[in-house]
């Protein structure tokens, strides 16, 4: 009887964490970051972008139905996952869109 218990309190124990590490995976994991780069030359790679942190990407390969409307000088801002696995958005935005704190890095 006791060692019934031991187990069944050990399975408890053990379940709570997985489910415990799960749930904190899924909300780390499903953070967004927000990228800002400008075209400078070729138009299909932004040769560094930035986001409000100050973690840079250099030489990102943008969408090509996206490079196809840019000129040079145009801002874009791309939304990534957090762990930067995943491009979920990337379009072509206004200078006064980006936050300040980007603006003098750019």
């Amino acid at each position: 009887m006791k060692h019934y218990k031991k187990t069944k309190i050990f399975v408890s124990i053990i379940t709570l964490g997985i489910v415990a590490y799960l749930v904190c995976s899924i909300t780390f994991l499903d953070d967004k970051e927000t990228y800002y780069g400008v075209v400078k030359g070729n138009k299909y790679t932004l040769d560094e972008i930035i986001n409000e942190n100050g973690h840079t990407i250099e030489s990102f390969k943008l969408d090509n139905s996206l490079s196809k409307g840019l000129n040079n000088g145009d801002t874009v801002k791309i939304t990534i996952t957090d762990n930067k696995g995943a491009v979920l958005n990337q379009e072509k935005c206004e200078l006064s869109q980006i936050p300040s704190s980007i603006k003098s890095k750019l």
